[in-house]
């Protein structure tokens, strides 16, 4: 069944529901649109974004109530955005090479009415921030970058700071996973046809496989 649609004025590159109560209905949809510049100035194009939420009721008889926007946040582009699997907290890994915490609550005074609040902000790289994930224990959070490198970045509310990175490809990193068993090792997908896996008890990360055969195309997605 259709619930509902909406156009959200930018290329909608990552849907995430909210996991947590009460918030189990709420999807956050993030855009990225290439701001064109002309002549010298378009060796500095940039990338900007929205961060959408959505009142997501599939049985709701009012068809206008199924899919409702409820606050959107102007950004940096988004590639990606993923929820804390603790919390309702979400990360997001922007084209300024910034990884940004924002929290979700309730409005004041409101039962239905939801927002974004900021909690933290770190800069990660000079390079894009393609993707972002989180370790089962919520205490750790993996990026990858338009470089070819991965990121990993302890969780902190007060600030956000890379604890280890290394160039993990040759290409863009399109995708990156922590290993739901085994929280030391996470692997990642590139653009470079290769899918490698890194063991965090390393410093710098050691390859514990990477698997140049199989793929014959970039690997952006692993689940």
């Amino acid at each position: 069944m259709d619930v509902g649609s909406c156009h959200l004025g930018g290329n909608a590159d990552a849907v995430e529901f909210c996991p947590h109560r009460p918030f189990r209905h709420i999807l956050a949809a993030a855009t990225y649109t290439l701001q064109e510049q002309a002549g010298e100035e378009q060796q500095q194009q940039d990338r900007a974004g929205t961060v959408s939420l959505f009142s997501v009721d599939a049985g709701a008889e009012d068809k206008s109530r199924r899919l409702r926007l409820l606050n959107t946040v102007e950004t940096a582009g988004v590639f990606d955005m993923k929820w804390s699997p603790t919390a309702p907290l979400l990360a997001q890994a922007d084209a300024h090479g910034r990884l940004v915490l924002r929290r979700l609550q309730h409005e004041d005074g409101s039962d239905e009415g939801v927002v974004l609040t900021d909690v933290v902000a770190g800069n990660i790289s000079s390079s894009m921030c393609l993707y972002v994930d989180w370790n089962q224990n919520a205490d750790s959070l993996a990026v990858a970058l338009s470089d070819g490198s991965l990121s990993v970045v302890p969780m902190r509310e007060d600030r956000l700071e890379v604890s280890e990175q290394w160039t993990a490809h040759q290409y863009e990193v399109w995708t990156c996973y922590f290993d739901r068993a085994r929280p030391h090792l996470l692997y990642s997908g590139s653009d470079d046809c290769s899918f490698g896996c890194w063991d965090l008890r390393e410093s710098p990360s050691n390859a514990v496989f990477r698997n140049k055969k199989t793929h014959t195309m970039g690997v952006c997605c692993i689940a």
